[in-house]
Formats: structure tokens, sequence, C-alpha cells
């Protein structure tokens, strides 16, 4: 589920946040919003004076009014017309090109804003404070709770810059047979797992495809569809709607695939947030949410302004606009419990931050306070790389070197130049399980030859039997074979999925003229067919039903004495004939890039490493996906 992108992570309403952080007494923040709002004053007065009896009810209208100048919806009926091309999507969740290729340098945040304070109702407030209170005085888990959970995770009338319209009703009036007919218990986790299957039966289509400001509640509540973070509100609203305290969870940047994600948190009434993926799975108690890649940090979306992480960072040029999102919340320690300490060389340096490799630089994502020339990192996830950074305002500087965290442990690569190594590579970033996943897809696959295109006399070829470790696997015939047709055969259990199939004869390709499936209802059409024999590892073919075939035809009888079968996998193996480019870092003094060479095989050596390096390959030919790793006990190891 990915987020917002790191840049626009980064690009935040600063100058607003100046104002209001520099009016730090509760009054007079409650006093801007009131100047902040204008000609709309009177609304919010009206709200404070219908509450002026009721002192819970006036804190929780003080607490939306003092942050009420943050918020803000973007305007435009381009947004109209762009929503409701999202909301064609079929049931895979793809659109058409045709809708979408016009729409790729679209930027919402360039349209209009409309702060909520300058349109916002009295009565709009009243009711939404209305029904907040009216489900959590109902449900039972609440009384475990405290009024300033409620004020954060059931209170708020809206989630970030989504429309600002009407919603709670709605939710509640469709929603609420769940907690009031179908669990009427006082757990909340089993309470949040019952909408959660209920949510599972009624889908939500995924489709990243459209650059857009949050959907908001309406439109999720009629189409449920949109990207990671919009499932993420849906439920947001669900929950809310019904008196369970919620709040949205983020990864600003993924090590792995330097994106964000995010997902849903539930307030337990054992005081702990348990992550909530409605979409797969129930929350459990006790889990910490895991979907197979890196974090680094955590933050927790907040609709209450919070204190600053170092004071002054506001107004200081030198700290990077990341770290002056006060709407958000540094919540890693419930996820990661480990300390890392980090010598300052540089006595006029305050902060200290650490990145995650980028091919293009380490990118922050995370800072601390440098105490007595020390900077002490806590709560950062272990087995991944991270770099000390310095930061003058304009651009990031190395200050140390990386490190890993192990456990209890660390590793800090400070280059041996009296002791070096020769290496061999494979990749050049980690194979991950979600590409384990599609390359054992071709096990127990066979490849069969005939001359006949019924193949009532046909010959073994090739019988896969285990997971492949490459990319492109040759398979080397005992003797030429003469065929006219090639049969590669998926086992009964598994749908037919494969990248690649290329034959030879004497070192020489040997080019199909046709190729075909079994006939079923649904089968692929010929030209997604023809993507199995592109020589193309990015593209594949995935067949609709278990244990399917493909036939290929070679137009007259020919021989073969090799063959290459190329499961669908990322293409960052060794690639013959790119050519690739090893360097290390030197802490201070950055990468130094000392080898170049071209392919000839699927595996690299490289001579004359220093030991206890931090290393990075890149392929100058193709590609972008590219992660630092080490040599651990002669194999390359990716943090």
């Amino acid at each position: 589920m990915e987020n917002k992108s790191f840049k626009q992570i980064c690009t935040l309403s600063i100058i607003l946040l100046f104002t209001v952080i520099s009016c730090k007494e509760e009054n007079h923040r409650l006093e801007y919003a009131l100047d902040f709002a204008g000609d709309n004053r009177t609304e919010l007065i009206k709200v404070l004076e219908h509450y002026s009896k009721d002192s819970l009810k006036s804190k929780a209208a003080h607490f939306l009014i003092e942050n009420m100048p943050y918020y803000f919806s973007y305007t435009g009926h381009i947004l109209d017309s762009i929503k409701a091309i999202k909301a064609s999507v079929d049931e895979n969740g793809k659109l058409p090109d045709d809708k979408v290729n016009p729409l790729k340098g679209f930027r919402y945040d360039n349209l209009p804003k409309t702060y909520d304070a300058h349109v916002i109702t009295a009565d709009y407030l009243i009711e939404n404070i209305d029904l907040a209170f009216e489900e959590w005085e109902k449900r039972p888990w609440n009384k475990y709770f405290t009024f300033d959970d409620f004020c954060e995770l059931i209170l708020p009338y809206r989630i970030d810059n989504e429309p600002l319209e009407r919603w709670r009703s709605d939710y509640h009036k469709k929603f609420a047979f769940l907690l009031d007919s179908i669990y009427t218990g006082s757990d909340i986790i089993k309470a949040s797992n019952v909408i959660g299957q209920y949510l599972r039966n009624e889908k939500f289509i995924f489709n990243r495809n459209l650059n857009l400001p949050h959907l908001g509640a309406q439109f999720l509540l009629k189409y449920r569809v949109g990207k990671c973070v919009d499932s993420c509100d849906y439920l947001i609203y669900i929950l809310r709607s019904l008196g369970i305290p919620a709040a949205v969870d983020e990864l600003p940047l993924s090590p792995d695939n330097l994106t964000g994600h995010t997902w849903n948190v539930v307030l337990d009434t054992t005081q702990r947030y348990i992550p909530f993926w409605f979409t797969e799975e129930d929350a459990v108690r006790h889990d910490k949410y895991e979907d197979g890649r890196k974090k680094g940090k955590v933050l927790r979306k907040c609709f209450g302004m919070q204190p600053e992480t170092f004071e002054g960072i506001l107004q200081d040029p030198k700290v990077p606009s990341f770290f002056k999102n006060f709407f958000k919340k540094d919540v890693s320690a419930e996820y990661f419990e480990s300390s890392h300490e980090v010598p300052s060389e540089d006595s006029s340096e305050k902060y200290m931050y650490i990145g995650v490799f980028s091919p293009e630089g380490w990118l922050p994502i995370d800072m601390t306070k440098v105490v007595d020339k020390k900077a002490t990192f806590r709560n950062i996830e272990p087995d991944i790389a991270y770099q000390p950074l310095y930061y003058n305002g304009l651009e990031y500087r190395p200050a140390g070197y990386p490190f890993v965290l192990k456990g209890d442990s660390s590793i800090t690569f400070i280059p041996d130049r009296d002791n070096y190594e020769s290496i061999t590579v494979t990749r050049k970033c980690p194979l991950y399980l979600r590409v384990v996943k599609h390359m054992v897809k071709v096990v127990g696959a066979k490849i069969y030859s005939s001359e006949s295109e019924s193949f009532k006399q046909k010959q073994l070829l090739y019988h896969i039997v285990d997971t492949p470790k490459v990319s492109v696997n040759k398979v080397y015939l005992h003797t030429p074979v003469k065929c006219r047709y090639i049969r590669y055969t998926a086992p009964d259990e598994r749908f037919l999925e494969i990248a690649d199939l290329d034959f030879y004869y004497k070192k020489q390709l040997v080019d199909p003229v046709d190729i075909s499936e079994n006939n079923y209802e649904g089968q692929l059409p010929p030209e997604k067919l023809q993507e199995c024999l592109d020589h193309n590892p990015l593209t594949w073919i995935v067949s609709k039903q278990k244990g399917s075939w493909i036939t290929i035809d070679f137009g007259k009888d020919v021989y073969i004495d090799c063959l290459t079968y190329t499961p669908r996998n990322d293409d960052n193996f060794i690639r013959i004939g790119d050519v690739y480019e090893i360097g290390y870092n030197d802490g201070y003094e950055g990468w130094k890039y000392i080898s170049r060479q071209k392919a000839q095989t699927d595996t690299l050596v490289f001579d004359s490493i220093p030991k206890n390096t931090l290393l990075h390959l890149r392929d100058l030919t193709r590609g972008k996906e590219e992660k630092v790793f080490y040599i651990q006990n002669g194999k390359q190891t990716f943090p």
C-alpha cells in the first residue's frame, strides 16, 4: 500500500505552521484560529457558545477549532472529472491507458486550496461533535480510553486534504448493524474484526493510477476504490463513526522500494495500538504489522498538532522540511526497540540525521540532537544500512561511516585497507520474497517436444523440479532433438506463469512462428502469449486456468540442442552483456567506484575489494533497482 512519495511528504504548508506554532499558549491558538477564519469567525463562535455549558464538548470544540487552520481541501472541476475516471476501474482495478496516460503529468497540489476555517459551518461541527460523543459514550470499550484519545481517534471531522463533507451519519447508518446486532460484545478487537470480515466480502478495489488528493468519505462509501491510503481512510471513517478509536500509521520511506506505505491501527483496551490491514486479515493482539517490506521508522497521522521533537527546529533553516510536519508523530518505539550511538566529529553541527540508501543519494528518515559530541538514534529498525548525515540547509554530507544494527550489536563499515578480498556477486538488490513467490511457480512444469501438433508422440525435454536460482536458466540436451512443436505444461495444481522461453541449435536462436494456449473459456489472447517469446524478463504470461499449457510452433521441423526458461522475476540478477560497476562506501569521503566489467556469465567476480566495506553494484546498461550489500562468509548480504 504506497503512501505519498518522499518528495510529496517533504512538501508541507510550512508558512502556516510558522504562524500557528509561534502562538504556543492554547488561548492564543484559539484566538489565532478565530482570526484566521476571517468572515467565517461567527460560525466558529456559534459552536463555542453552543457548548458553553458543557465542559467536555466545549473542550472537544476547542480541540477541533485550534487545529483547524492547518486543514484544507483542494478544489477544481478537474478533480471531479479525474475521480470519475478513478471510479470506472474494472473488477481487477484496471483503467484503460487512453484514460490514464493523458493525466500522468497532472499535479493536484497546484490547485487552489479552500481552508476549513473559511467555509465550515456551525451546524456541521455541532453535528460531528454530537455524533462522535454519542458513539463514544455508547460503546463499552471506550471507558478504558482518555478524553485525549477520544479527541485524536474518534472526534476528528476529517482525515487530511479530502473534500469537506458530511460523512459520520451516512457511515453509521450503513455499518452500525455490525455492532448493534451482529456483534454486541465488549471486545474492541473482535468488534473490529467483524467489521473487517464484512468489508472483505464487500471488497475494496486497489488502483494506483491518477495523482489525486485523499478521495473523501462519500466517494469511498460509493465506490470503494483507491490506493492503500484510501483504503485506510475508508476504514477510519467506518471505525470512528462506530466509536472505535483508530488511526493511520505510515512508513514514510521504505528502504526496500523508496516509497511510502500506510496501514490502520486500532487502540486496544490494553492501551496498545493493534495493526489492522482489513483487506487481508484480522487484527491480532500482540502482533506487529509485517508485510515483508522494511520500514526504518514509523509515523502516525494525528489531527492535533504535536510538540516539536526538539525545541526551535521549526525556525531553524538547517532542519529539513521533512522533520517539520507536526501533525505526524514518531511511533517507531511501538515497532522497534533499539539504540545506536554515532560520534560527531564536527562540533559546529547541532543535529545529525540518518539516511537510507538510494542510487541518487542517501535519503533521511530520522534526526537527533548532538549531545557531548555524540548522536544517539533510538527505535530504528535492525538489518537496514544507515548513513549518518549532516545538513547545511541545502544539501547533506556524510557524518561518519554507515552502519547496520544486528540484534543487540551493530556493524560499522570502516574499510580495512590492510586486507583485501575477491568477491562474487549475483544480484544488485535483494531477492525479495514477493519475487521468489513468482519464481517458484515454474516448479513442476514440463517441457515436451513433438513432430505433430496433437502430441500423441512426444518427448520430455525437461522437468523443472526446483525453484530457479537465476533469471535465465539454460538446459543443454544430451543429443539434438528434431521437432516442430514445443509444449510447456503447468502442473495440475498451478496456473501457468512464465516470462520467457527460448530455443537454440548450435548456439543460434531458433525462432517460433506461432504460439497458442489450450482451449478454455477466457484463455489468453494471442498477442499476450507473445510476451513469453519476446526475450524480456519483465513481461510474462499467467494462464487463467490451472494445469494449462502453451504450444509453440516453429512452422517446420527444426533441431534444438539447448533451451532456456525464465521465470517471472524482477530482472535484478546479473544480466549477460550488461556493464556493471562496483563501489564501496568510504564514510566521510562518500562512494568510491573502483572497478567496471561487462557480464559474461550470470555472476561477476571483483578483485582487490577492501574488507569490512558497504558495497554498491550498479548496472550502467539498464535498470534502477539497486541496493547496498556487504560480504559475509563469502556471500552477498543485503541489509
